[in-house]
């Protein structure tokens, strides 16, 4: 019970750290990138665990983060219900399809705490197994049949637009270079799927520069296939 409790707040920090929603234009104190750097470098004086406490404080706007590892982690996968189980649907997909898994392996690049377990592929694996009996062999054999099906990072397709922020951890699952029939390009400083968010006046350049390449893509396909 003490090693989960250890493993929640060691991996809050991943949590509340906006990677993939990254906003440079937010307001709110820490609620991006470089504001959050900025409340960690002002305790650069203080321990490591009195930064994340700071950077928690911040983020979490002042609430107390709960570490229990059976309330926070294992009982969203077990909620069965439509209201509830929003946890439970995506995690199954992970283990069952996809392996979605977002760890922080020992001895890898990951920035966060490494070594307590919770975010470590066994670990992810133990959980499939405990919410949907899926053990880890079948979840690598599940994975492998979904790469065979959609082709993983050598699919062949045409009139596919490949468009990825590189400030988005999820762009390591997405051709990053173009190929026949296939144009993919990164968008400089940029999170996850940004280009789809409403046009904003403090939107960067490289955000509406994306929207008119992809624009123009679309516009070129759907005049190809007029003309078939």
């Amino acid at each position: 019970e003490k090693e989960g409790a250890a493993s929640v707040l060691a991996g809050c920090a991943d949590d509340i750290f906006p990677v993939q929603s990254n906003d440079p234009a937010c307001v709110e104190d820490g609620c991006n990138i470089e504001k959050q750097c900025k409340v960690m470098v002002a305790n650069i004086s203080g321990s490591p665990l009195v930064q994340l406490a700071a950077l928690a404080r911040t983020a979490m706007g002042g609430k107390c983060l709960p570490i229990d590892y059976a309330v926070e982690v294992v009982a969203p996968l077990l909620n069965t219900t439509i209201e509830g189980g929003q946890d439970r649907v995506w995690f199954y997909q992970t283990c069952a399809e996809f392996g979605f898994f977002q760890t922080c392996d020992e001895y890898t690049q990951c920035p966060f705490v490494q070594g307590l377990g919770l975010d470590s592929l066994d670990s992810y694996y133990k959980l499939c197994e405990m919410a949907f009996g899926i053990a880890g062999n079948a979840t690598e054999a599940r994975i492998e049949a979904t790469n065979q099906a959609y082709g993983g990072l050598g699919i062949e397709a045409t009139r596919v637009l490949f468009v990825n922020g590189d400030i988005d951890p999820w762009h390591a699952l997405s051709p990053l270079t173009p190929r026949p029939g296939m144009p993919a390009f990164v968008v400089k400083g940029v999170s996850h799927h940004f280009w789809t968010h409403p046009v904003r006046p403090t939107d960067a350049p490289e955000v509406n520069k994306a929207r008119l390449r992809i624009g123009m893509a679309v516009e070129r396909w759907l005049a190809v296939a007029a003309d078939e």
